[in-house]
């Protein structure tokens, strides 16, 4: 199945998902998915060299998100994909929103494999808005990507996140939902404990834990449904 050109192995890896699953599943299934594996990291790897070219960024994010998705279904090589992170962090920051929200697709489904160190501190550049407009924009793109990955089963993608970020702008962590939910409320319901930790020790914003969301709850709230005591000590000591 392997094959040098890019266009050849794509041929091949469209032929191996027609297959039936039982197909796949029996004689040739190992030898299928190391091929598939291999096929998957090589396009992954192609993709995430392209993200630095402004007029291909779009296709390649497209492209790393497609291929993820299969690795997903393997039993190994997301761990691998994982260590393109940081350099598609960038795009966390781009001026074109559809970029922004491609990579953190891309983020939720590298979040789903254990382990939280696929980023480093620093990873994602500081976005700089040549408008007050433009800021804005760009701080309600990123309240929404926070949000998404808030909603994760996994915390490993908002850990990314926050982790990833120098300074995440506050009116992005402020900004909330169509239920006005803030990214706090969605981690806290989630139980996101560490997560929940970094926002009250990196961001000292007033009022921040006692925001409400459009049925008057708070983070206590969300927290004491979710059953989280590590969020709830957290909520009562900074909202006394």
């Amino acid at each position: 199945m392997w094959h040098p050109l890019a266009d050849e192995r794509t041929k091949a890896l469209e032929a191996v998902q027609k297959l039936p699953v039982d197909l796949r599943d029996k004689v040739h299934g190992m030898a299928i998915e190391t091929a598939t594996l291999q096929h998957c990291l090589q396009m992954v790897s192609d993709a995430v060299m392209q993200v630095d070219k402004a007029d291909l960024r779009h296709k390649a994010l497209e492209m790393f998100e497609h291929y993820v998705g299969i690795l997903k279904k393997l039993k190994s090589g997301l761990a691998i994909a994982q260590q393109h992170a940081g350099r598609l962090a960038r795009c966390l920051v781009d001026e074109d929103t559809h970029n922004q929200q491609g990579a953190a697709r891309v983020f939720s489904m590298l979040g789903d494999l254990e382990g939280k160190g696929f980023i480093k501190p620093g990873d994602i550049p500081p976005f700089s808005a040549p408008t007050t407009a433009e800021g804005a924009k760009h701080a309600a793109t990123l309240g929404a990507i926070l949000r998404n990955a808030a909603k994760c089963v996994s915390s490993n993608a908002l850990y990314a996140l926050l982790i990833g970020f120098a300074k995440i702008p506050e009116a992005a962590l402020t900004s909330a939902d169509k239920d006005g939910r803030t990214v706090l409320h969605l981690a806290a319901a989630k139980g996101h404990t560490e997560c929940v930790r970094i926002l009250a020790e990196c961001y000292h914003i007033p009022g921040f834990f006692a925001q409400q969301d459009s049925e008057r709850r708070t983070v206590i709230h969300h927290a004491a449904v979710k059953g989280s005591r590590g969020i709830l000590s957290m909520s009562w000591s900074l909202e006394m």
